[in-house]
This record gives structure tokens, sequence and C-alpha cells, in this order.
């Protein structure tokens, strides 16, 4: 691959930890630099953040949040050269860029419309996130966290409309890598699900340990599910 996306879930839900006190977005940060870090320097790259919008790592903190709830908004992203300098300064941005607040949900299409729009178009998307998308729950706002979890994995009517629009808008024929955020179960397979349809493989970090190929789906029976 010449071109490297990363779409990088920095939403609220990313700050809780699992059963060795890491949080997932420290876990997302230590994936994310180790394989920006493997890159020849004759690769190009680039990173979308996302949580209830997208945005880009030269952006200020802060300065996205007029965008909560417009995944559709267009991005002025940049390829860079995979060159020393370039990834510290990517890796500065990661390690600093403070978490969406938990008010602005996770909406995977603004993570993933922009990869349709870059020019010229990447050949290989990695999609990291602890799986759980509010694109296409439809519960009152004061509905309980049970009662969101149980839409989530029952509503699987919703999910396959949901699947079908992002594949429509994600570049065709390039494959997207998805790698699961501890969070197996039902999230951990609507992950591995994407990843079949473009071609793409499916990892899970759990309890701190990264699994993949068949090792990983096996993460995402319900018997994981907890709520």
């Amino acid at each position: 691959a010449k071109r490297v996306l990363y779409i990088v879930d920095y939403s609220g839900s990313m700050a809780s930890q699992n059963i060795e006190g890491n949080t997932r977005i420290s876990v997302l940060k230590n994936e994310l630099i180790e394989s920006i870090e493997k890159l020849a320097p004759s690769m190009r790259y680039t990173v979308v953040f996302f949580s209830g919008m997208p945005w880009l790592q030269d952006e200020l903190p802060g300065s996205q949040m007029g965008r909560i709830g417009r995944p559709d908004v267009d991005l002025d992203i940049t390829w860079y050269s995979a060159t020393k300098k370039n990834k510290e300064a990517t890796f500065d941005a990661v390690r600093g860029m403070p978490l969406a607040p938990n008010n602005s949900g996770t909406l995977w299409m603004g993570g993933l419309r922009p990869s349709s729009k870059i020019s010229p178009r990447p050949d290989l998307v990695f999609f990291l996130t602890d799986g759980v998308s509010q694109d296409y729950i439809r519960l009152p706002q004061d509905a309980s966290s049970e009662d969101f979890f149980r839409e989530f994995v029952d509503n699987t009517k919703a999910w396959d409309s949901f699947l079908a629009e992002m594949l429509s808008v994600v570049p065709k024929g390039i494959p997207i890598n998805t790698v699961s955020m501890e969070m197996p179960g039902t999230a951990a397979a609507r992950l591995a699900q994407l990843a079949a349809k473009t071609g793409g493989d499916f990892s899970i970090v759990n309890e701190g340990k990264l699994y993949t190929g068949k090792r990983a789906l096996r993460f995402g029976d319900e018997k994981y599910n907890s709520f």
C-alpha cells in the first residue's frame, strides 16, 4: 500500500478502562503510533479523528465542536510523507489530542465518509474504535444506557441498513481493516462484518492483548456482551 488512511475514534466512551486499568484511548494511541512507525518513508498517510464529527490532526482542540452531529462535513485532507519529522508531528497530535465531550456522540459515518473524498484515494484504511456506533440508534434522549445497548444489539434490521449505507460511501475496492478497542461481543462482530465486506481484516485488543485472524473473530460472540 502506498497511501494509508487511519480513522480513529476519539469519542468520550474511549475513556473507559479495561481490567488492567488502561483506557481504551491509551490502547488506541499505542496501536496507532506503532502502525504509523512501521510505514516506509516512501509511503503516505493521514489520520482522521472522529466522534460525533470528524477532524484532522492540525486542527486546534475544540475548534471542531461546531460540527457535532454533522458527519457529512467536508475536510481538507492532506497526505503526509512518512518521514521521521512528519511521524513525530503526528505522534505529538495523537498523544495530545483531547477526547471529544461525552455529549458529542459516536458517528461512524463521520469518520468513514471522508475516505471517499480524498484525492488520490487511499490504498488501505484502518478503522479503530470501541465498536459502538450511534448512527442508526433512534431512542429518546432520556433512554438508559441499557436501553441503548439493547437497541444496538437487537435491532439487526437497522444495522443491516446502516452497513449497506457505509458500503455505499467508502471507496470501492479498498480494504478496511477494523480494530476493536476493548469491546468484545456484538460490537466486535459488527466491526468484523464491515472488514469482511470490504476485503479487510478484523482484529481486537481485549484486556490489553491484540488478537488477529480466527482468534479475533471468536470475540464477536454475544456471550461477551455486558450491559
